[in-house]
């Protein structure tokens, strides 16, 4: 079993795989309005713009914007570059000029020439070569200017063959025939070229104060050094560009020469003069870096190519299915890196020579853990519970018993051996693994030596474990941590500290007295693998990204796939002195300086602005109405952030917080804003949560609505004034009407109790006393000791009722009855036998339950007498009936009588001289007023005569009364 392993172990092929910067493209698979781009710029706002098949558009980071016109004969753009007052040139491949200014793209008229270059000085010039010769344009007036042929001595071909460049102090080079000229604002000089024999067109380097001239095919490369023009020999160079059709030079402030060709990038490091090739499955057209630091190249067929950071390389290898390893497993020795993925692949990549070397060990397994031994000088590694050793390009199989390891050390004495099951220890590399080595039982993640003393640490799912060694047996000397699972550990050997990682994400240090400090909790978002130090700093491999913790600062960043890595999914680290080596979706190289430069910075620009949605001109400050909506467009310059980042704005000042907008929003809408003076601040925070370099401030002064005006406040002033006013006057005048009503009823109180003593007077009518004493006289008289004794006790019985009932409100209508049968009785005997009365009550009336007035029908019942009964002759019927409507709650009473009726009473009463009503009348009268004063409608009286023909028979007398 173990020979068969072995011999199917050792296949194995060699593969040479080159090495290449991770890069985001942009196509019209995802959003580019074309995959043939031909020309690509950043203009002084920091906006890119793109020549292409579809058109000349500008690109922000976010969206691309089209500038179109309907004079354009042809959508093929190229040749773009910006002029020192910011507009926009470029031609088309049918002899068309046009430049983009305020948003507008005009094409120059009457311009039929085949364009070659375009280029800018800082003169206010825009230079054109053509194949009709140098054509200038004068940018004040947009005046086209032919420079003639004939001021250029010793040239035989009048024939620009190349195109002009502008160097960094707007100088203009341009080229000839086999002749450079470089154009400065106060001369033109003639660089001849030292091979006569160049048939094809030139390319010239910009950005250089010394350009670079390249053949198209590569064959030729000079250097202008400033006096001539010298041929630039590079073995490595013209192997590099061999083959290969260039199509645009350009220079790095880094010193490096970039040389896109339609098979790949060629960079030539100008200090050193090394050369690379990367990606040769594109076709480049052209290329810029721009102020954060990307590389943008166009393409022919597949869009743009933007590499974040080009110092970092990556290394992938590809399964049968064409889809890049997955790599599990990082381990650096001497001079070479190692690497294992999850299909059992071992590469090695040689760090001196960069190449790539792949061996495919069968079976197909996932590898558990992978080692450099200094002790034996090989990398030992696991798979399916064995151990194999990978040394000279050869793979052998040292022990099959070793179970699934995740780490191992070796040391002097043997080796430490850490897995799921247990801690274990063999003092040869092919020692059986069994029960009795066993030191710890617990599941081991990671091993690695205490720096502090002869011992071990060892991550486990169970804390830490401290190995130690006493005569020569090695065990557990002490457990931290118990019971919290430790997944990494690191050791800084510059500072002397080690790190511990949990899988909750706490970091731990451990001191060498073996006592912990907590140094930071990971965000939970992050799920880190594995810890490792560097310079102080505290680095993760985690599912997004790198992330770098400052443990003095307490800061931390992350680096991923927008700083230029493949994969955001970091499965592991290591560290050389230059380098740090990654994996994941590939094996990357990473500068160690990448890390600790400093993070660039986006811009945000003011796109528009819109006022109740119409665009308004761009500008410091506005005035505005209060109830008008304010919109704003912004772009977001951060192309590092590839789209992920956030708008945010604050009102009037620093004293208010920041609100946070998604970066890729049209608008920003604010509606009623404050009246008064206001400003507003925006900038852009990144993808790492870094403001931009810049912020925008607008101001704004909202005219205030009416309710907020002056003369409104003056208004209300004004009014509330004049309501207060009223409001007095009104309270005054209530108070008064109220102190009126008071003295009214305290007058009419004292009418109350004076009209109850002339009721009482009027019950007690002195002609009536008299005329009763009278008649009870001459009973006593006549000897008339019966009536004269009855008529006595209904006189007194009167007087008594009428006293007591004088002094109360209100009493039972069977008490006011009683009292009416006395009075009516001792009337009677005043008219002797001829007199008869008769009181009808209805069943409906309860005489005990109703209350009335006291005494209110005594004085209708002596008016009855009074002015009908006595002046009758014949016979006197009084009636008085009572009945009781239920519906409307009141007492009906009607008093009749067939006396000569009030119209001659009233002339009797004038023949006798009587010019003044009753005096029992008027009593009662004032106290039914005074009854009504306080509750209406309590008493009601009605008063008719009774006619036969035109002679009066009498009167009714009706009174309601509510009870």
């Amino acid at each position: 079993m173990r020979v068969f392993l072995f011999v199917l172990g050792i296949l194995f092929t060699n593969i040479s795989i080159g090495q290449n910067p991770a890069y985001f493209n942009y196509s019209v698979e995802n959003g580019a309005p074309s995959n043939d781009i031909y020309s690509i710029i950043q203009d002084s706002k920091g906006y890119i713009w793109i020549g292409s098949d579809a058109g000349v558009f500008r690109y922000n980071g976010v969206r691309f914007v089209e500038f179109k016109s309907s004079q354009l004969a042809s959508k093929s753009v190229t040749g773009l570059v910006e002029s020192t007052r910011g507009r926009i040139y470029g031609y088309t491949f049918n002899k068309q000029l046009f430049y983009i200014e305020n948003e507008k793209l005009c094409v120059f008229k009457n311009w039929h020439i085949p364009v070659t270059r375009i280029a800018a000085d800082k003169k206010g010039f825009v230079w054109v070569t053509t194949t009709d010769g140098l054509y200038r344009i004068q940018e004040s007036n947009l005046k086209i200017e032919y420079i003639k042929n004939r001021i250029i001595k010793g040239e035989k071909k009048d024939y620009f063959s190349s195109q002009a460049i502008s160097d960094k102090n707007g100088n203009i080079f341009f080229q000839q025939a086999q002749s450079i000229y470089l154009k400065t604002p106060n001369q033109l000089k003639r660089f001849p070229i030292e091979n006569k024999s160049i048939a094809h067109f030139l390319l010239l380097s910009c950005g250089s104060k010394k350009p670079w001239i390249v053949d198209i095919t590569g064959e030729f490369i000079y250097r202008f050094n400033g006096k001539s023009i010298k041929r630039y020999k590079n073995k490595e160079l013209q192997r590099a560009l061999s083959g290969r059709k260039i199509n645009h030079v350009f220079e790095t402030d880094n010193r490096k020469l970039w040389i896109a060709t339609y098979s790949g990038l060629v960079c030539l490091d100008i200090p050193s003069g090394k050369t690379e090739t990367l990606l040769e499955q594109f076709s480049f057209s052209n290329g810029i870096q721009d102020r954060e630091g990307n590389y943008w190249f166009s393409t022919i067929h597949n869009g743009i190519i933007r590499i974040p950071n080009m110092d970092i390389r990556l290394w992938k290898t590809y399964n049968e299915n064409h889809n890049s390893d997955q790599y599990s497993h990082l381990q650096l020795d001497k001079n070479d890196i190692y690497i294992a993925s999850n299909t059992g692949i071992i590469g090695k990549l040689e760090n001196t020579s960069t190449s790539f070397s792949i061996y495919n060990h069968l079976p197909k397994s996932d590898i558990g853990m992978i080692h450099f031994s200094r002790k034996d000088d090989c990398i030992y590694f696991n798979k399916l519970n064995q151990l194999y050793r990978f040394k000279n390009g050869k793979i052998d199989l040292v022990n099959i018993s070793v179970g699934p390891l995740k780490s191992m050390v070796d040391v002097s004495s043997g080796y430490f051996l850490a897995s799921s099951q247990g801690l274990f220890f063999i003092k040869s590399i092919d020692e059986k693994v069994t029960m009795q080595n066993i030191i710890d039982a617990d599941w081991y993640r990671e091993i690695i030596k205490f720096p502090f003393r002869n011992h071990l640490i060892a991550a486990t799912n169970n804390g830490i474990s401290i190995i130690s060694s006493k005569k020569g047996c090695f065990s557990v000397e002490r457990k931290i941590l118990r019971k919290k699972q430790i997944i990494s550990l690191a050791y800084d050997p510059f500072k002397k500290q080690v790190f511990a990682l949990s899988f909750d994400g706490l970091i731990y240090l451990l001191d060498k007295n073996y006592k912990l400090k907590i140094i930071k909790k990971v965000d939970a978002s992050f799920m880190p693998i594995q810890i490792r130090v560097h310079s102080g700093n505290i680095f993760l491999a985690t599912n997004k990204g790198i992330l770098k913790i400052n443990p003095q600062q307490n800061n931390e960043i992350k680096y991923n796939k927008y700083f230029g890595l493949s994969s955001n999914n970091i499965r592991s680290l290591e560290f050389d002195n230059k380098y740090c080596w990654a994996i994941g979706e590939g094996l990357q190289k990473i500068p160690i300086k990448s890390f600790f430069e400093e993070n660039t910075r986006g811009f945000i620009r003011a796109r528009a602005i819109w006022i109740n949605g119409k665009k308004k001109p761009l500008k410091s400050k506005y005035e505005l109405n209060y109830f008008d909506k304010v919109s704003f467009g912004f772009d977001g310059l951060c192309y590092s952030s590839n789209g992920d980042y956030d708008f945010a704005y604050r009102m009037n000042g620093s004293g208010n917080s920041w609100t946070i907008v998604p970066g890729k929003i049209e608008k920003i809408e604010l509606a009623n804003l404050p009246s008064g003076q206001n400003s507003i601040e925006f900038k852009l925070i990144d993808h790492n949560n870094l403001d931009s370099r810049n912020t925008i401030t607008l101001s704004f002064v909202v005219i205030p609505p009416f309710w907020q005006r002056w003369w409104f406040y003056l208004l209300i002033t004004l009014i509330t004034m004049a309501l207060a006013f009223g409001v007095f006057r009104w309270r005054l005048i209530s108070l008064r009407k109220k102190q009126f009503k008071e003295l009214k009823r305290l007058r009419l109180e004292n009418e109350l109790r004076l009209t109850q003593q002339n009721a009482l007077k009027a019950q007690m009518n002195p002609h009536f006393l008299f005329n009763v004493l009278n008649s009870i006289k001459g009973y006593i008289y006549e000897n008339d000791k019966k009536n004269a004794a009855r008529y006595l006790s209904d006189f007194s019985s009167l007087v008594r009722k009428v006293l007591e009932l004088s002094a109360l409100a209100n009493v039972s209508l069977f008490e006011e009855l009683e009292t009416l049968k006395i009075y009516i009785e001792l009337e009677a005997m005043l008219l002797h036998s001829d007199f008869s009365y008769d009181i009808i009550i209805d069943d409906s009336v309860e005489l005990n339950e109703i209350q009335v007035p006291s005494l209110i029908l005594q004085p209708y019942v002596e008016n009855a007498f009074k002015h009908g009964l006595r002046h009758k002759k014949g016979t006197k019927n009084l009636v008085i009936k009572l009945n009781f409507n239920r519906i409307d709650s009141f007492l009906e009473i009607e008093i009749l009588d067939n006396g000569i009726g009030r119209d001659a009473s009233n002339l009797l009463n004038k023949a006798n001289e009587k010019t003044h009503d009753s005096f029992a009348s008027s009593a009662i009268d004032k106290r039914i007023k005074l009854l009504n004063y306080r509750r209406k409608d309590v008493v009601g009286v009605e008063i008719t005569d009774k006619f036969e023909g035109k002679e009066a028979t009498g009167t009714i007398v009706k009174i309601r009364i509510h009870v």
